[in-house]
């Protein structure tokens, strides 16, 4: 059995590398035993989802159609919004580092000419034992659709960030996603955007206890 102890480095695939942390210990042998805490010694990245729920109709609110054989998801029109559910900043999160929001679109046909959308992502978060920030609106700009994209590609497009300052691990992110009037000419038919994440750095497996890092 292999042991590694504080400060000692392991690589764990595709060039990743774990630190064990001040009064770690670190078993190998086939299966990986923890005591204490590891470390990344250059921190990875993660995914933080925002789920796009669909719960009613109306005014305002993206409209569940099909997207490919017998699943659905929400196309969104101007001026739709949703109020996605909140989420906690995930135990093995950077703290103090910045959440990078983006969405993932669907296109609905081809454009032969490039195609523009715009989005606003309002958010709000707190502490742990702490008050709500003031909310923030972050607006997009426009963002291409570039010409000949076939019907139904997926893109990833980046919305903006912000950096919750002295956030801690188990902070709380609301956020409401809306799509805004683009500058550019928009799509002849309206995208499906189907989920709303952020981009977070994380410099550890999790943390050593509940709620400190």
């Amino acid at each position: 059995m292999k042991r590694l102890y504080e400060g000692e480095v392991l690589e764990v695939g595709n060039g990743a590398m774990i630190r064990v942390m001040a009064g770690g210990v670190l078993a190998v042998d086939g299966a990986v035993k923890i005591i204490g805490s590891l470390q990344y010694v250059t921190p990875q990245w993660q995914d933080i989802d925002f789920p796009i729920i669909i719960r009613t109709t109306g005014t305002g609110i993206p409209t569940l159609e099909t997207l490919q054989g017998n699943m659905t998801a929400p196309r969104w029109q101007v001026n739709d919004y949703n109020v996605c559910e909140g989420q906690e900043l995930i135990h093995s999160y950077q703290e103090g580092t910045p959440l990078y929001w983006h969405v993932h679109l669907v296109t609905n046909g081809l454009e032969a000419t490039p195609a523009y959308v715009r989005f606003e992502i309002e958010y709000t978060w707190v502490n742990i034992n702490g008050t709500l920030s003031a909310n923030v609106t972050l607006n997009s700009g426009d963002l291409e659709i570039p010409a000949n994209t076939p019907n139904r590609t997926m893109l990833l497009m980046s919305l903006g960030n912000f950096t919750p300052s002295g956030g801690k691990i188990g902070s709380h992110v609301w956020s409401r996603l809306k799509r805004v009037a683009s500058t550019g000419a928009a799509p002849s038919a309206d995208p499906f955007v189907t989920m709303l994440q952020a981009h977070v750095k994380v410099d550890t497996l999790g943390s050593t206890s509940i709620g400190v890092k």
